[in-house]
């Protein structure tokens, strides 16, 4: 019980701060460009099991808010990044 309310405070959090980078730096991104990044980290997310949960609250939150779909591209392609580096360091 505890672990599934951390896990959603922090997804959350993260959720808030990519809406905060985005609204600031006022990214422009093609939608094509979000679906294929977003099938790429859930193909390399399962390998690190945290993450799946994050691209659930992401793939939901384009659903949910078209205006959003920027928001989506830039969190999809900070975590494919992220995952790499950590497939990286453990090679």
């Amino acid at each position: 019980m505890n672990n599934d309310l951390n896990r959603h405070d922090v997804l959350s959090a993260n959720y808030e701060v990519a809406v905060v980078m985005v609204n600031e730096m006022k990214f422009k991104v093609v939608v094509e460009v979000v679906v294929v990044r977003k099938v790429e980290v859930v193909v390399m997310v399962m390998a690190v099991e945290m993450l799946v949960e994050v691209v659930v609250v992401i793939v939901v939150a384009m659903v949910m808010k078209v205006e959003n779909v920027v928001v989506v591209a830039v969190v999809v392609m900070k975590v494919v990044v992220v995952v790499d580096d950590i497939i990286l360091k453990k090679n």
